[in-house]
């Protein structure tokens, strides 16, 4: 059988649900999964704003950049190291291996973290996240830095919100729309 790994669980029986209708009329897929210790994952499409799916995909990159792993590992650091073979294994340095892209999948068990984290490393995280330009001193300078801030807290609060919907939904992952 076929399986799927995400977060140390081996996600071995994967089942189609549905759920229910949305505004658009349209019926939403999702799929659940079971592991052998118990855990169930969901994954459903993002059937928010497309626009908030991209802001929550953005803060899950800065996140991953951000937050400590273990073993001092980074998720993404980790899966392009294996995109070349090494030659030690006599591979070609420039063999590309077969991968899958993930960029159209949020794990939102990561991007809840960020409701953990403290005042000011959420507005570090939200600020690369968001690529917030710093513009050049000049005469506006602390107008736009104040505008600069108030994009931030506004972006804070859209996410932390959506966050807290999804994590009443019990939903463990989304694509993109």
């Amino acid at each position: 059988p076929l399986g799927f790994h995400l977060n140390a669980a081996f996600i071995s029986h994967w089942v189609r649900g549905g759920l229910v209708r949305s505004n658009d009329g349209k019926m939403r897929q999702t799929l659940i999964g079971g592991s052998s210790h118990g855990s169930i994952l969901v994954v459903c499409p993002f059937w928010r704003a497309a626009a908030m799916f991209h802001k929550i995909n953005r803060l899950q990159d800065a996140l991953a950049k951000a937050l400590p792993h273990v073993a001092g590992l980074n998720p993404k650091a980790f899966r392009a190291r294996w995109q070349h073979e090494p030659p030690a294994l006599g591979g070609m340095e420039l063999r590309l291996k077969p991968q899958v892209p993930l960029d159209n999948l949020v794990d939102f068990d990561l991007a809840f973290a960020f409701q953990n984290l403290p005042r000011e490393m959420q507005w570090k995280v939200v600020e690369a996240a968001l690529m917030v330009a710093r513009k050049t001193p000049n005469a506006g300078a602390e107008m736009d830095d104040v505008k600069r801030r108030l994009d931030i807290k506004r972006a804070m609060e859209e996410v932390a919100i959506e966050l807290r919907i999804i994590q009443a939904l019990g939903i463990n992952a989304a694509t993109g729309i």
